[in-house]
């Protein structure tokens, strides 16, 4: 297996073409689905797990029956598991994988919840419906099972130096061992068997973090995020290291840093593992990020008075929620304190909050004229809003002219 052309790809299996013969709009076909899922064991565990899981548990009430599953999860999630698990199934002609299937299924429902929660702060008109990121969260890392039906000798022995080797790249020795990445393979196989492209093109992309952000779906996008803050789960079957930081995050799925940094607090509450490479704590500051961020919210602004969108007023006038606000009223302040460049900033980015936090207000309350009208050239806030951006410059200025000195 040294590249795609030529390379002969795993037949679908017949579970799965059991699973893809039903029409779930069909009331027939509906009724079929329970009985097919109940056919594998393996199927109705998951199935029946996933209902007793977090993300669709009821506290107290567990069940037992793939029946109750369906009803308690919903038939298209329900029709996407049992896919993702029929299309899985590949693996079954391997009886030495060194492939832990149980640790891989535990990590794609755990991408589900991370997926499925950053996927709530995104604008309704862009964001994935659940479903659709269900079933590429489930599907994403199927190039490895692929790798281990299609070549077990070579797996077992890539799996046993990348234990040993602790390799950072784990796409560079996929390339050593196979010719091409459990990605592209994975993307191809889904291909072969006729799966929609809206969930191929994330599986296909879940590891690349240097395309142009418009080159990509919005799940793709989210499968990214999602799988890089994941990165230090227990359940994931090497170690992974990433070159990503919560401003790459941001941009990435068209968001303020501050927005992600509340998605990230968001996940930490709910007991979800998060891997930050954070240029961002209250030891450092990114001085670019910081302008750009705070520059870019009149676009933020702008799509939110579009598209009639809520924001949070209360994080918004805050001048300490930001990452900016965070490192003046952290670490630097014992550092820089004395500075006149460091005092002025201290006030104008609590002036830079007000005045956003007004218009924040304006938004919530439908008033989106006056909004407009408040971000205007000429306006406190376009006032308020360069003054920071240049005062951090001048901040920046003064920092380096120390460390130079």
């Amino acid at each position: 297996m040294k590249n795609l052309e030529g390379l002969k790809l795993p037949a679908l299996p017949v579970a799965a073409q059991k699973i893809l013969s039903l029409d779930m709009a069909c009331d027939r076909d509906q009724d079929a689905l329970i009985p097919a899922i109940c056919q594998c064991p393996v199927t109705t565990a998951r199935i029946i797990s996933l209902a007793n899981s977090n993300e669709f548990g009821i506290s107290g009430i567990t069940i037992s029956s793939a029946k109750q599953a369906v009803q308690r999860i919903g038939l298209r999630t329900a029709f996407n598991t049992a896919l993702a698990c029929a299309l899985s199934s590949l693996a079954k002609s391997n009886k030495n994988s060194v492939l832990d299937q149980d640790q891989l299924w535990k990590h794609n429902l755990e991408m589900i919840k991370l997926a499925n929660s950053i996927a709530t702060y995104l604008p309704s008109v862009s964001r994935p419906i659940s479903a659709d990121i269900s079933l590429a969260c489930l599907l994403h890392d199927i190039g490895l099972i692929a790798f281990d039906a299609m070549e077990p000798s070579v797996f077992k022995l890539f799996s046993e130096e990348l234990q040993q080797t602790n390799e950072a790249d784990k796409s560079a020795l996929e390339q050593k061992f196979f010719g091409l990445t459990h990605a592209e393979l994975g993307a191809t196989l889904l291909s072969s068997w006729h799966i929609p492209q809206i969930i191929i093109e994330p599986v296909r992309h879940h590891h690349n973090h240097n395309l142009d952000c418009n080159a990509l779906s919005v799940l793709s996008k989210l499968l990214i995020v999602a799988d890089v803050l994941s990165s230090d789960s227990q359940y994931r079957n090497e170690a992974y290291h990433h070159e990503l930081s919560i401003a790459d995050m941001a941009e990435l799925l068209a968001l303020s840093v501050e927005q992600m940094e509340v998605i990230i607090n968001d996940l930490q509450q709910k007991g979800l593992p998060v891997a930050l490479k954070d240029q961002h704590s209250e030891l450092s500051i990114n001085f670019d990020d910081a302008i750009k961020v705070h520059l870019n919210w009149r676009t933020k602004f702008r799509v939110a008075i579009t598209n009639k969108e809520s924001l949070d007023c209360s994080s918004i006038s805050s001048d300490t929620c930001c990452a900016l606000g965070k490192w003046l009223h952290g670490n630097a302040k014992s550092q820089y304190y004395d500075k006149v460049a460091f005092q002025y900033l201290l006030i104008k980015h609590a002036q830079f909050h007000t005045e956003a936090g007004k218009i924040a207000l304006m938004v919530n309350n439908r008033n989106y004229i006056e909004a407009e009208c408040a971000i205007d050239q000429g306006t406190p806030y376009d006032i308020i809003s360069k003054n920071v951006a240049q005062t951090i410059i001048n901040l920046r200025k003064e920092i380096d002219s120390i460390s130079a000195a």
